[in-house]
């Protein structure tokens, strides 16, 4: 659980002594720990312990947004899933525990239906929302829940983590750390998977002329709007932060134009056009003095 490992301890022991809530939300930037720690502590809840490789949870339930056509949601049949399960006796826990990950896509029905849930709350289920925003919710639904603020973790922790847990070098690890902007999760990726590191080779053929960038755009959102678009924008974003100072109209485009795509559910390929095309003319002012 790194960087938010006394968060945890509060919550096991707020559950050892019988003062556990029944309804939590978790907020912050995109992958700092949020959906991390709500999977440990079901964990934990259910084991004893936080982690999640051993063992497969029989009380836990995770809820993530379903993609039709071009516009992600969690729907109402989802909701009635969730409360479902919640109402139902745990066997092998105290606690069954309901996730719902990047809840800002909960439908308007969705929410109002958990909301009746978080009204009347079984005495043995935790139901945890978790989105980078609360305002993306409805208030009465916000009013229900405890929130809980997840920050960026340092960047020396992530840094010491990539070289214990990835062996990499020091140099290489705070690079990565530097470019992950606090966020453990974009660290991890940032380490590179296969796709990972096609999706940071086409970054820099766009950043160095290569593509521009409708082909860019075209490359990406063919295969996988949800897959290859974000982590573009994002990778591009790290390596823009190498030089802040240079670059910052460009990373203020950006990190703009990716705010607006997480939060909306236009057309991803006409929104990473839109983010490409601008950054695409500032590249080439700079490229040129």
């Amino acid at each position: 659980m790194l960087g938010h490992q006394a968060l945890e301890r509060k919550f096991i022991e707020l559950a050892a002594t019988g003062k556990l809530s029944h309804a939590y939300l978790f907020f912050g930037d995109a992958q700092v720990g949020k959906f991390t720690c709500a999977l440990r502590l079901a964990h934990h809840f259910e084991f004893g312990n936080g982690d999640v490789a051993k063992g497969t949870m029989t009380e836990c339930l995770v809820i993530r947004p379903v993609i039709e056509e071009t516009k992600e949601s969690i729907g109402i049949s989802q909701a009635r899933e969730l409360k479902n399960f919640l109402y139902q006796l745990p066997a092998n826990s105290k606690f069954r525990v309901a996730i719902v990950d990047e809840a800002q896509y909960l439908t308007d029905q969705a929410q109002n239906a958990i909301l009746k849930v978080a009204e009347e709350p079984p005495p043995h289920g935790v139901l945890i929302l978790i989105t980078p925003n609360p305002d993306s919710l409805i208030k009465t639904l916000q009013s229900r829940f405890q929130k809980i603020y997840f920050p960026r973790v340092k960047e020396e922790e992530i840094a010491k983590w990539l070289v214990k847990e990835h062996k990499l070098s020091a140099k290489a690890a705070n690079e990565i750390a530097a470019g992950s902007f606090g966020r453990p999760g974009f660290a991890f990726e940032l380490v590179g998977d296969e796709e990972s590191l096609r999706i940071r080779n086409e970054v820099k053929k766009f950043l160095d002329g290569k593509t521009s960038w409708k082909e860019a755009a075209k490359n990406l959102s063919d295969i996988d709007n949800r897959k290859n678009i974000y982590p573009f924008l994002k990778f591009l974003i790290a390596e823009l932060s190498a030089n802040p100072v240079k670059n910052f109209e460009i990373l203020s485009a950006v990190t703009k134009r990716l705010s607006v795509m997480q939060e909306t559910s236009a057309n991803k390929r006409l929104q990473l056009e839109a983010a490409l095309y601008p950054t695409s003319e500032k590249i080439d002012k700079i490229s040129q003095h």
